[in-house]
């Protein structure tokens, strides 16, 4: 049986970004055929070989049809309808174009260029001229795109956003194989961000504990594998959002969200270096040692 060319072709795209990505040691998950807005996953690592949660997705788009090789522009061409699941996505998203002639690929920010094409009158075309920070290939144009990614996670989460990944989760069938999982990845990095405010904080910790006992097994240890890489910075933070939970008499949230964080088994000991360190308030010392009481008896 002949194999067609244009699949060929296009798995060769598919191939060439998966093999790139992995060597540069960013993970990697191709996303069923039926998914029609990405067709994978990125995570990116930690120095230390951690998963983080820091989730991309990817389409890619292969062919010299989307290549003008001698002036070396690429084109990402898309729907509109496209473009507004990207801009809607709970997770940033880029374009990969590969070219078969010249052997190499650039990425386009999606998410950035979606804002920009529904928003105006502009054709759904995204052209650029390939240069060291839009190349796709071992060794280059990596660090731009992982500082686009970090600068994207570090943005101030809305309400929005939050009750988008919420909803996301009361969905019995995801639009996507994987919705329900990035929505509950995306969680987590709120949960413990450095930019997430005490009021952020206590919403999401709600949420994730509300969701806990439904979700996989996977996404349980997803959560408890990056609890126990909680610094003291971040359960400063989470002791703020109880803090303020306490404030609002949201003694439902406080216990949901100490019910997440004993999952730590060394909370206890944390708690008591959160205050030998300093960074308890003596006003606040109250709340720590209930909040320890409660924890012992959980």
């Amino acid at each position: 049986m002949k194999a067609p060319k244009s699949e060929l072709v296009s798995r060769a795209g598919v191939h060439y970004a998966g093999y790139v990505f992995s060597t540069e040691g960013i993970i990697f998950r191709e996303t069923s055929s039926t998914d029609v807005g990405i067709d994978g996953q990125l995570e990116l690592v930690s120095p230390d070989g951690v998963a983080t949660g820091v989730l991309l997705g990817v389409q890619v788009k292969s062919g010299d049809s989307f290549v003008d090789s001698e002036a070396q522009v690429f084109s990402f061409k898309a729907s509109k309808g496209h473009f507004k699941y990207w801009k809607n996505l709970c997770i940033p998203s880029i374009g990969v174009v590969y070219s078969p002639t010249l052997k190499v690929a650039s990425w386009f920010d999606l998410t950035k260029h979606a804002e920009e094409i529904l928003t105006s009158n502009k054709s759904p075309v995204i052209r650029q001229v390939l240069n060291e920070q839009n190349t796709l290939e071992i060794g280059r144009g990596l660090n731009q795109l992982l500082e686009r990614t970090l600068e994207y996670y570090k943005q101030p989460v809305t309400k929005d956003e939050v009750e988008k990944l919420d909803s996301i989760q009361e969905q019995v069938v995801s639009d996507g194989p994987s919705s329900k999982e990035e929505s509950w990845k995306r969680l987590i990095s709120i949960f413990f961000a450095s930019d997430s405010d005490s009021e952020v904080i206590g919403d999401v910790g709600y949420r994730l504990s509300w969701y806990f006992p439904a979700v996989s097994d996977a996404q349980k240890t997803q959560f408890k594998d990056r609890l126990q890489l909680l610094t003291l910075s971040e359960l400063n933070r989470i002791f703020g959002a109880i803090k303020l939970a306490m404030e609002r008499d949201r003694e439902d949230v406080v216990s949901l969200i100490a019910g997440l964080i004993s999952y730590n088994p060394n909370i206890i000991e944390l708690l008591e270096r959160l205050d030998s360190e300093g960074f308890v308030n003596y006003q606040d010392k109250w709340l720590l040692e209930q909040l320890k009481e409660y924890l012992e008896e959980l």
